[in-house]
């Protein structure tokens, strides 16, 4: 399990930011921006989980994750993109969106090695 979680951790930082496309219109939903991002984050978890699963699981893991990850980003690029949040509370919001994102990995460490 714990290959799994860091593999998945190494694909959010890939694809959260050292390839992360600004601006991705995220608060849009089925925004073009927002699906590249969204075949970044799916196409490095991919390769990054097929040496440690069978096919199918990475399969699996790759859907879960990229559905669970465009929503957790609309939901918060909507709520920070329609407000005017102070810098402490968009650092809040953000924090806690990363938050999401990485129990989202435990979550899919889980179902895969179960």
């Amino acid at each position: 399990m714990i290959e799994v979680l860091i593999a998945l951790f190494v694909k959010h930082f890939l694809a959260d930011y050292a390839f992360n496309q600004i601006p991705s219109n995220k608060h849009i939903y089925g925004s073009q921006g927002s699906f590249r991002h969204l075949a970044i984050h799916m196409s490095w978890c991919f390769p990054l989980l097929i040496w440690l699963l069978p096919l199918d699981l990475v399969i699996t893991a790759t859907f879960i994750d990229g559905f669970i990850h465009y929503h957790l980003d609309y939901i918060k690029s909507k709520i920070v993109h329609k407000n005017d949040f102070s810098v402490h509370t968009r650092r809040i919001i953000t924090g806690f969106d990363q938050l999401l994102h990485l129990l989202t990995y435990v979550l899919i460490a889980h179902i895969v090695t179960w």
